[in-house]
């Protein structure tokens, strides 16, 4: 029986991804006899030599990349327990420590002090003959010591969510060293090329929509070839919150509608003059998500009215912040707006970085998935669309989100599928 079907026999039960992803491992077999668990442990401590190797790049520019390469971890480790052994690790650190410090440091520099820079570097990065000719460039700065690590770890299938490192392991597949599949994982929405290579054995994407979008940029000699997969999110995106608990512990008001406004893992806020409007025009408590960014905690702390405006720094409770709120009002397309879309939440996308960013927002508006504000003025509406929370087409918007959790693969099952072919190390690299 093929891996895929396995984990559907063992967990599905019949139910939705929210009844088969909503809990952690040890949640799931909470109340089992002693006798089930018992076997579960040895089930657990199984050699890893029998264990199928799963290595997954990611890359620390912004924190989508490390949060969908730990999603796809706890969904194998959850849904495959003892059967799989996963490692995650900074695939562009690894390849190229100089080259990981620029991008890097560049990329934030460039969205906090002049982001106009980045949508024309962006704009220049994606058209066809520059785009293959960073992959190739990519390919020479990273590929040697990514094909030393791989070997180092010997792992039945090679995972990226970052679009640079994806070409790498194209490259890796056509010249040889790297005999197991390469799997790119997509996590922008309207991905640019860059994401995808026709040299990697197959792209996981989280939208169905985004299948024709990223074939556009293959060729009938090199197509691109994808898959659409329910969007791997933190587990607890589906657990059920106490919200009066859950804003308790946020210190957030019991009695208003509260909105999250996110601006990624570097916390980039808004502008405060659009605050201050936010306040006036909306009876909405804001949650404001600061990330790592310090300073612009202590200063929304300092600025603003406690009883309308609750800073939150960094946080690994994410899911339970989203079940304490209305609806989020945040610049990425990215993790944490899925995680709003499993958990049935109103999106609106405002302010979003030049290039990706924008042409994120654009297709999950065009898909009918999330609110995309153009304006200071279309802000504030969807804003109180969401303070209303009766708006028709703001509510069809949620319904479509939410069942992008209930359709397409696991990427788990296609995951661990490609690693039973990588482990007989017999699987031909793509021509």
């Amino acid at each position: 029986m093929r891996a895929g079907a396995r984990a559907t026999e063992f967990l599905a039960r019949g139910g939705t991804v929210a009844e088969t992803a909503a809990s952690t491992f040890a949640a799931t077999f909470a109340d089992a006899p002693a006798s089930i668990l018992a076997d579960t442990v040895m089930a657990s401590a199984v050699d890893r030599a029998q264990q199928l190797r799963v290595l997954i790049y990611s890359a620390d520019l912004g924190g989508g990349h490390d949060a969908m390469a730990n999603a796809i971890k706890g969904e194998l480790l959850t849904r495959f327990p003892g059967q799989v052994h996963v490692e995650v690790a900074n695939g562009l650190q690894i390849g190229n420590p100089i080259m990981h410090r620029l991008m890097r440091d560049g990329y934030s520099a460039q969205l906090k002090y002049a982001p106009g820079t980045y949508g024309a570097m962006y704009e220049l990065a994606t058209k066809p003959g520059i785009a293959k000719f960073a992959e190739k460039a990519s390919s020479a700065f990273t590929g040697r010591r990514l094909a030393e690590d791989i070997a180092r770890r010997d792992p039945d299938v090679v995972l990226s969510t970052f679009p640079q490192l994806t070409g790498t392991l194209g490259h890796l597949r056509a010249d040889g060293r790297l005999k197991v599949p390469a799997i790119g994982v997509v996590i922008d929405s309207d991905p640019h090329r860059q994401w995808v290579s026709a040299l990697v054995d197959d792209h996981l994407v989280l939208n169905p929509k985004d299948l024709p979008r990223i074939a556009s940029f293959g060729t009938e000699a090199a197509p691109i070839t994808g898959r659409a997969i329910r969007p791997p999110v933190d587990p607890r995106s589906f657990e059920h919150y106490d919200v009066a608990a859950a804003r308790a512990e946020f210190g957030l008001p019991l009695d208003e509608k509260v909105v999250i406004v996110s601006g990624g893992a570097w916390g980039l806020a808004l502008p405060e003059a659009e605050l201050h409007r936010i306040l006036r025009d909306t009876d909405l408590h804001l949650a404001i998500a600061t990330g790592r960014n310090e300073q612009a905690f202590n200063h929304l702390k300092a600025t603003f009215p406690a009883d309308r405006v609750t800073p939150i720094p960094f946080t690994r409770e994410m899911p339970k912040l989203l079940a304490a709120s209305d609806g989020m009002l945040t610049n990425s397309a990215g993790m944490t707006t899925m995680e709003g879309f499993a958990r049935g939440r109103p999106i609106v996308l405002y302010r979003p970085v030049p290039g990706h960013g924008v042409d994120g927002a654009e297709a999950l508006a065009e898909d009918g998935l999330a609110t995309y504000a153009t304006s200071p003025d279309t802000a504030i509406a969807a804003l109180r669309r969401i303070e209303a929370g009766t708006d028709a087409d703001m509510l069809a918007r949620v319904a479509r989100g939410r069942a992008l959790f209930d359709e397409g693969e696991y990427a788990s099952d296609v995951v661990m599928d490609a690693a039973h072919v990588g482990s007989t190390r017999s699987g031909p690299a793509p021509t």
